[in-house]
């Protein structure tokens, strides 16, 4: 499904499995339902103004997600987000990719490894969010 196609979040979400309204934001997020084992939750946000395409997130159990390393290799370069950006345990990180008036925002939440020896090998996505907007 082509986020670029204006998609509405409803058929976005159901392309994704069964849809629940969040309970504590039904007005503006949707739930898969029963997400897969390697997810604690996968939720798609509604669209606020005209423009706007809805934003998929997934958030991946500790330890189970993709290795940014190797998402990297398929979707390209990272770059870090500022250092006010992370959380305690959490790198984030963002690649841009713009294809015409639009562009793709991939931002990760990656797990930080105890031992920086393994930053390459357990650098584990917690959280995926995927955007697209029209500039």
């Amino acid at each position: 499904m082509e986020l670029t196609k204006k998609p509405t979040a409803e058929a976005v979400a159901a392309a994704l499995g069964k849809v629940i309204p969040d309970p504590d934001n039904s007005a503006t997020i949707l739930l898969i339902a029963d997400p897969p084992a390697t997810y604690d939750r996968i939720e798609v946000a509604l669209p606020q103004w005209k423009d706007e395409r809805p934003t998929v997130t997934f958030y991946f159990q500790v330890g189970r997600g993709p290795s940014a390393t190797t998402l990297s290799k398929e979707l390209g370069s990272w770059t870090t987000m500022p250092i006010e950006e992370h959380s305690m345990d959490l790198d984030r990180l963002v690649i841009f990719h713009k294809t015409g008036t639009y562009t793709c925002d991939i931002a990760a939440g990656v797990e930080r490894p105890l031992d920086p020896a393994n930053r390459t090998t357990e650098d584990y996505v917690r959280e995926l969010r995927i955007s697209v907007f029209k500039l």
